[in-house]
């Protein structure tokens, strides 16, 4: 196993090799173990600062018991604060952790952004986005036990072939790929 191009694992195989995308194989793990923990975890707490979030004209028209339902379908517990402001009062335990104000956020304006949203398309978009915004990015050169637990990981997913975006995790190249890239099939 090696790593290339700060993005990339390279993984021998029988008459293959396996390309992983570091990133997408992140993604994925932390696409499951996020949505574990919505299912599992349902206690909210109150930030410790407060998110305010302004609101585009379309999603102060948006913002109406509906929507507020849908985001506390998710745990995110919302209130006006002013004419175009709204104030998260309440969010899931698990993303108590500063920084993680992007994701509510990015999940307050999808939500009121979809006049259509359902709120198991809302779900998968709010663990998606936890998902990326927690894996490892391309241009971070892996250590070889970082590379092995991303694998031993990754095979541990329900779905360990795509990303929740649906790109590839890894793919393979067979030594008859190689051999037809190369012109040797057929002497």
């Amino acid at each position: 196993m090696c790593a290339v191009l700060s993005a990339y694992l390279i993984c021998d195989g029988i008459d293959c090799f396996y390309i992983l995308d570091q990133h997408a194989a992140a993604e994925r793990i932390n696409y499951e173990k996020t949505e574990a923990l919505f299912a599992s975890v349902r206690s909210r707490i109150v930030p410790l600062f407060p998110i305010l979030i302004e609101l585009s004209p379309k999603e102060k028209i948006n913002y109406d018991d509906e929507h507020k339902a849908r985001l506390a379908s998710l745990s995110i517990i919302t209130e006006e604060f002013g004419d175009n402001t709204i104030k998260v009062s309440e969010i899931p335990s698990f993303l108590s952790e500063r920084g993680e104000e992007a994701i509510i956020s990015d999940t307050v304006h999808a939500c009121l952004n979809d006049e259509e949203a359902d709120p198991l398309g809302l779900l998968h978009l709010t663990i998606a986005n936890i998902a990326c915004k927690k894996s490892i990015k391309a241009n971070h050169d892996m250590s070889v036990p970082e590379m092995e637990a991303l694998i031993s990981d990754l095979s541990k997913c329900r779905n360990p072939a795509n990303c929740p975006h649906g790109r590839p995790t890894i793919i393979k190249v067979t030594r008859a790929d190689i051999e037809k890239i190369f012109r040797r099939s057929g002497f």
